[in-house]
Parts: C-alpha cells; structure tokens; sequence
C-alpha cells in the first residue's frame, strides 16, 4: 500500500508542515508585470499543442507563469519572460519524463541538449519538443553576451539536469529510494537547481573565482539543497496519493532513520535550518573582490535569496499541490496542518530590522548635530508592522522617516553618505518612500555625485531600485535619473564606469517595458497624451511610457551620429556603446518596434543613415563590429517594415564579401576582417530559411533588378573558389585530417570541387568525414561577430573564410530542402480528382535534357552530375564513413 511507504501504519497521519524558511530575509516579491509575461508565456506553451488532455489540465492549474514571477521578482520584463518560460519548460519536459521508458527519456534529454548547443540550427516540423526548447533558449541568449561564460553554466546544469531525468526514471521504474545524501546529489540534478541559479548570473557575468570561492559554492549548494526539499517537502502528499513518493525526500529519510512521516519531517525542518543558516553565515564570510564585483555579489545573492522564497510561496499560491481547497479540509490519509502562514506582501519584521540597524548607525555618525532627527526614525520603524505599511503615503511620518537620510546624504563625510544611501536604497526597495519624495531622491544623489567611488556605486544602486520602484517616473524626471547613470559612465574609474554602463542597459530595458505595459492598457487617461514630432514631419500623440521609449531611443541615435539628444541632456556619448545599448533594445523589444510605426521611422530616418554613415568611414574595428551587428538585426526583424534600407544593407554586405582587397580610385582597401564580418552576418542570414525565401520574394521575385538573393549566392561561391585556391600549394592534408595522399589544389586543371579526376575524387571523397569533422569544431572556429571586448582584431585563418562560405552553402541547402521535402511529400501521396483521372507522380529525379542548354544554371548542374558521377566510379562507399544519404 502507498500507506506503507509513507509510514508502517495503516491509519491516517497527521503532522506540522516544516517552516524552516522563517528565518529567511528576503521576502515574497511579485513580478511588476504578473499578468501579462506569464500570460505570454502560458500561452506561447499551447501554440506548440505539447500535452494531452489530461496534462493540459494539469498545466492549467499549476500557475508556472507564476512561478516565473516570483523567482525572478527584480529583474527586467525580458528576462522575467524568460524565467517564465524556464519554469513551463521544467514542467513539459518533466510531463515528457515522469511517465517514460528510461529509453524515452534518453530521446527527449537529446532532444533538449542538441537545442542548448545548437540554437539556431533549423527544427523538423514535427519536433515539437525541440521547436518549443529553442523559442526559450533564444530568448534567454539575448539576456547576455554571445560566448558569456554563465551561458556555458547553464548548458552544463541542463546537462545535469537531462541526465539525471534518466537516472531517475530508471529508479522509478525498479522503485528504488536512494539514501537521504545519495539522493540529495540526485535531487540537485533532477530539480534544475543549477541551471536556474546558472541563469541568475545572465547580465552579471561573475569572474570564475567569485563562482568558485569555497563560501559561495557552500552557499550555492545550501540555496539548491532549499529548493529541492521545499518542493518535496510540498509534493509528498500529492506523490503518495499518485504511488510515486519513491523520489521524495521524506520517503528516504523515513527508510534511512527508521522514522514514521511527523518525525520525518521534524528531521527536515532541522536539516532546513542547518542549510539557512549556511547561506546566511556565508553572506558575512564572504571576501571583497573591490566595488564593482562586490555590488554584482550582492545582486546575484540577493537574486538567489528571492529564487528561493518565491519557490516556496508558489508551492502555496498554485494549485499543483495543494488544488483548489486549503489541505486542512481535505479527505487523505495524509493530514498536512501548516506550520506558518503564507509569506506577507507587506513590511516585515526582518526586512525593517536591517533598515533599523543602518539607521543606529547613523545616528550614533550624527549624534552631534542632529540627535533627534535619527530617533525620530527609529521611533517611527519601531512602531507596528501595520503603521509601518503606511509609509509610502504622503505624510508627516513619511517625512519625518525621509528628513535624517536627506540630512546625512548632505553633508560632505563620506561615511555619513553612504550609510544614508543605503538606507535610501533599502526604504526604496520597501516601498517605504512617496512618490512626491522622488525629485528630492533624484536632486540629492546629483548633489552627492562628486564624493568617492564607494557614493558613486551606490547612487547606482540606489537608481536601479529607484525607477522600478516608481513606474510614474517620466518625463524630465526620468531624463534627470538617467542623466546620472550617463555621467558615471563616462568616468575614468574603470569599476564607476562598467557598472554604470551596466545600470544603464537595464534601465533604459525597463523604459521600454514600461512601453509594453503601457500597451496593454484599455483606457488610457487621454489628458496624459503628448504630441510628438516624428522624423517624417507628422505628429502623433503617445502615452507617457511610450514617450519616454521614444525619446531615449531617438537620442541614442541622435548621439551615436554626434547631434544633439532632445530629451537627454548629453554633450556626447561613446558611438560603441550608444550602438550596444540600441541593439540591446533591438533584440530584445523587435516586436514591440513593429507595433509603434514611430519607432519605425526613427530606424528609417537615425539608425540606418547612421549606420552606412559609419561604415563609410574609416574603418575602425569596435566600430564597424558594432554596426555590423545592428545591421544583421535590422535585416533579420525588419525586413518587412524596411524594405529599401534592407536592401542597402544586403548590397552593402554584398559589396564587402566580393571585395578582394585591392585599392580603388574612389576609397582605399578595406581591412580584411571587414570582409570575414560581412561573412559572418551572411552565414547568420543564410541560417535562416523563412528569412531567405522572404527575401526572394521581396526583391528577386519581383519585375526589378535587384539580385539581392542571387549575388549573395554567388558571392559565397566566390569566396569558396577564391579562398580554395589562393592557398597556393595548401596541400589535402591540411584541409582533410587522415588523408595520406596529397592533391595540390593549385594545379591547372580542375579542382575536385568542379568535377575532378577520379584519384581526387577517391582522396577527397574518403576523408569527406573528417573534413566537416574538422571544419565544424567549435574550438577551432573564430567568431569576431561576438568579440566586444576587443579594441583591435584577432588574426584571421587563412581558410576561415573559406569555412565561413561553406557553412552559408550548407545553411541554404537545409533550408530549401526542409521547405521543399514537404511539398514534395504532398505532391507524391497525391491521389486523382476524379475517378478515371491518371495518378499525378511526383518525377523521381531531375531530368537534365529537359533544361535549356545555353543556361549557367543547366551547366552547373551537368558539371555536378558528373562529379557525382565520378565519385560513384572512384571507389565503393564506406558506409561507416557517410556523411550525407
């Protein structure tokens, strides 16, 4: 009986659920935007038709959105979509598992990790598992930088995590319970705890030795051992009810200890405590790695802390374990009474203890000349948590709470400031500050500014909390904010500057999420509507969010081509890092840009000047990197809305790959890593299919002269022939690892990839294997697309361009035949309309003599028919060795 493996009695049980979170300082959070990114998500899971009915439902009740919401309370609207989609992404591939063969779940862990290490490698219309994955890790990959090392950490947790699904369907299937520390190695593992703290650091990019200190990876361990057991600890009932309690932490603890369930869990409650106050204690023990490291630890603590507090509160607030009703008044044999109530959304005790610990601090700083306005203060957070909860209201207590931090933030010790801007900082994140109260933040922070590097990182901190916090900062007030994030920017303190570089990303993130909420609102107050002059002369009129998206990103382009902004008050700004902040905004927000047709005209009438403006110039490798990138979004998400500035762009990329380096009267060589750039953006175009045929249609397939589909194609051809046989005697050996004979390729005749003499073909055809083998080992392929961090460019391969061409033959060729496999498929299944009517048949291959002689087109393929055919007569096939069927 399911009885007995829970305890050795036949009667019901009864016991306390364990608290042992009630110590924890971080507080249940909520997700500013609950309601719609969850909503996004849920309902992005059912376009892809992954459940049956019975599963739907299941999906249906368990709020995973809201999950997202409450693990990833504090980041930004991307990233919170992501978790988001992170969580519904545990359960599909959980629903895949729970029920499967181990030889099952060994296909959908392969399934999963191809995508993670393959993202944007084109998916079967019938893979829907994969085609759901890759929609999530694309997203989640435009939260960083290509090659960041936590997108690394992340592959390698999912690993863990895929693997160990197997490990644990093996166990289920032989009912095996592992003993309690052999299972919380598994647990790890199977829950996804280190892929989702690996995405905690998507933005932070922590060095290794931070990662790797002996106290976070204890404090790490004890976070993911808080995750597993909280949700075991929920889940128990439900799984014995299910028969599947054989992987629960409870069940191994009573095999283990010889314990019926209440003393079980009283020994988890204790083992709990144990891992909060590792974690807590190792906050203290923790070393400095200087300011800016130590404020990106404090993040990525604090982003752990709400990780796991917005685990257990969802395991409440939804319905997978629990239902509809409370467990107390349900029939089980299991009788669950709660310990502690649900998490509070208002002040509590702990969160007010620190602010009253900072505030004894400065009081006991400014004792001398301000006693009573320090006392007053604590008088006020000493009161009841009720009277606490009234704070954010204008009021006398509100000023009287606010009055000791403006005063010590405006005297000139820096000590005194910074202990006033943390409690700034820390009354902000409570919600303890009126919105009347902002301009006087906002003034006060300017006003501090110029004392040391310790004020400065704190101002920053203080903004990220600051505009989150208050969704009504706009306008003037909001370009003042931002204007502080700018000037730190451009400070010659590399920590100051790197930290504000990265405050402002996510600022100006959360303007235009703040855009998108916008949207989504049916009645909109028409007396906060603002005329805007639009780059074509007309005049719109915008809500206040959008306004404030419409005028950072207007500036953003009006300082990367050195004009003055309208709205920020900026004399200059760094063209690479005004280019890094607008193709943040274009990768994350395309969407939303097809929505507004004046975000549209701002990339119509800035961004694309700006942009051939720029690689008109002379060319300057962070520059011209930077551009490129923009333009490959611009091409890839706006084609569409950009027909004429896309074609430009593709003529330009064109005009690049064909190149061949030599001065021209009207401007002098180009820099050979513009042209493996201008490759790169062309094997990331060719990679996508629908894009390709898109532009087919838009520009070859219409009565004009545009060959903007051809020429690329033709240009990679050359590029493939030029690169081949530039090498002058590169010998077979080098391209082909294994080949013992060598063929020069430089020789006058005709080279094995345009129809060679059979001894070639033999040569060449038996290490096929082992040239893309060689060709498409990552290690070994440099990507300059993704080198921001470097002022000069790396030295290039000799045959990486080479490479670079193939790849781009290989993309279209599985993009043509993925679009036309299934039309073929039709059209050979076809039956006759009417009876009587002759079968249609699809011809079994192309027939050659029905072409038109004279065409390039009909040479090219007689040319590859024979090599084809010459390859059959060079030596019978390996079929070990083949490659391609």
């Amino acid at each position: 009986m399911v009885q007995n493996i829970a305890c050795n009695a036949t009667r019901p049980v009864s016991f306390l659920l364990p608290d042992f979170l009630a110590e924890w300082p971080y507080e249940r959070r909520l997700h500013t935007d609950f309601g719609t990114v969850d909503v996004e998500s849920a309902d992005w899971v059912n376009e892809n038709h992954l459940f049956n009915e019975k599963a739907q439902r299941s999906f249906d009740k368990s709020l995973f959105g809201l999950l997202g919401c409450l693990i990833f309370p504090l980041n930004t609207r991307a990233f919170c979509r992501v978790g988001c989609d992170l969580a519904n992404a545990y359960f599909v591939i959980d629903e895949y598992n729970d029920v499967a063969e181990p030889e099952v779940a060994a296909q959908v862990c392969d399934t999963v990790m191809d995508v993670l290490r393959n993202p944007y490698k084109e998916r079967k219309e019938g893979d829907k598992l994969g085609i759901f994955m890759q929609g999530f890790w694309q997203r989640a990959l435009a939260l960083t930088k290509p090659g960041a090392p936590c997108i690394e950490q992340f592959v390698e947790g999912f690993d863990l995590y895929m693997t160990s699904m197997i490990q644990e369907a093996e166990d289920r299937e032989i009912k095996r319970v592992r003993p309690v520390e052999d299972y919380l190695q598994l647990r790890r593992e199977t829950f996804g705890a280190q892929a989702t703290i690996a995405l905690l650091g998507f933005g932070l990019e922590l060095p290794e030795e931070v990662l790797s200190h002996p106290v976070m990876k204890s404090m790490v361990l004890a976070a993911m051992d808080l995750l597993c057991i909280t949700n075991d600890m929920h889940s128990y009932a439900v799984e014995v009810a299910r028969g599947i309690a054989f992987h629960n932490i409870v069940t191994s603890i009573i095999q283990e200890h010889r314990m019926d369930v209440p003393t079980a869990m009283e020994w988890l409650e204790n083992f709990g405590k144990h891992r909060v106050a590792t974690f807590l204690n190792g906050i203290d023990e923790l070393p400095s790695w200087g300011p800016e490291i130590d404020a990106d630890v404090q993040r990525y603590i604090q982003s752990i802390g709400y990780l796991v507090r917005g685990a257990d509160a969802w395991s409440y607030e939804s319905e997978r374990y629990w239902g509809e009703k409370d467990p107390e008044s349900r029939s089980s044999d299991l009788h669950i009474q709660r310990h502690h109530k649900l998490p509070s959304l208002s002040l509590s005790m702990s969160s007010l203890s620190f602010l009253v610990t900072e505030l004894q601090s400065l009081a006991s700083e400014t004792k001398r000349r301000h006693p009573e306005a320090a006392e007053k203060s604590l008088a006020i957070l000493r009161a009841s948590p009720e009277q606490a909860t009234s704070l954010a209201t204008d009021g006398p207590q509100s000023d009287d709470l606010l009055r000791p931090v403006f005063m010590g933030c405006a005297t000139k010790n820096a000590k005194v400031v910074a202990i006033s801007l943390g409690s700034l900082q820390r009354l902000i994140s409570l919600r303890a500050v009126p919105q009347s109260a902002v301009p006087h933040i906002i003034t006060t922070m300017s006003d501090a500014m110029s004392q040391g590097v310790d004020i400065q990182l704190r101002i920053l901190q203080t903004l990220v909390s600051l505009i989150p916090n208050f969704p009504h900062i706009h306008g003037e007030l909001l370009a003042e904010a931002l204007l502080l994030c700018f000037k730190l920017q451009e400070s010659r303190i590399a920590v100051v500057s790197s930290t504000a570089a990265a405050t402002l990303r996510q600022l100006v993130m959360f303007v235009v999420d703040k855009m998108v909420a916008e949207d989504r609102l049916e009645d909109l107050d028409p007396t906060l509507l603002i005329s805007v002059h639009l780059p074509d002369d007309s005049t719109k009129s915008l809500g206040p969010s959008a306004h404030d998206a419409f005028a950072v990103f207007e500036d953003l382009c009006l300082l990367t081509n050195g004009e003055k902004p309208h709205f920020l008050h900026l004399e200059f700004l760094h063209k690479t890092f005004a280019l890094e902040l607008i193709e943040s905004v274009l990768a994350n927000y395309y969407e939303v840009f097809r929505k507004h047709n004046e975000l549209i005209l701002l990339l119509q009438h800035h961004l694309c000047p700006l942009l051939l403006k720029s690689l008109s110039d002379r060319p300057s490798f962070p520059l011209i990197l930077r551009c490129t990138r923009v333009i490959f979004l611009m091409v890839k998400q706006f084609s569409l809305e950009l027909k004429t500035e896309v074609e430009v762009f593709l003529m330009h990329l064109i005009k690049t790959v064909s190149d061949d380096g030599e001065s021209e009267s009207s401007h002098p060589p180009r820099p050979s890593w513009m042209r493996v750039l201008a490759m790169e953006i062309m094997r990331g175009l060719c990679s996508d299919a629908e894009l390709m045929r898109n532009i087919w249609a838009r520009y070859d397939g219409q009565a004009s002269e545009s060959n903007v589909f051809r020429l690329p194609c033709h240009c990679v051809e050359e590029a493939d022939h030029r690169e081949a046989c530039s090498a002058g005697s590169f010998s077979v050996d080098v391209w082909y690892r294994g080949v013992k004979r060598q063929c020069n390729v430089a020789e006058p005749r005709r080279c094995c990839w345009s129809g060679c003499h059979s001894g070639e073909c033999d040569c060449v055809r038996s290490s096929w294997y082992d040239a893309f083998e060689f060709w498409l080992e990552p290690p070994r392929v440099i990507y300059e697309a993704s080198m921001l961090d470097k002022a000069d460019a790396p030295p290039i391969p000799e045959s990486y361009v080479y490479l670079l061409a193939l790849q781009c033959i290989v993309s279209l060729c599985e993009g043509f035949a993925s679009y036309t496999g299934p039309l073929y498929t039709t059209l050979v299944i076809q039956r006759p309309r009417q009876p009587g009517d002759a079968a249609i048949r699809a011809p079994p291959a192309l027939d050659l003599s029905t072409l038109p002689p004279n065409e390039s087109s009909t040479t090219h393929l007689l040319i590859l028919s024979s090599d084809d055919e010459c390859f059959r007569n060079a030596r019978p096939w390996n079929a070990s060795r083949r490659v391609l069927q």
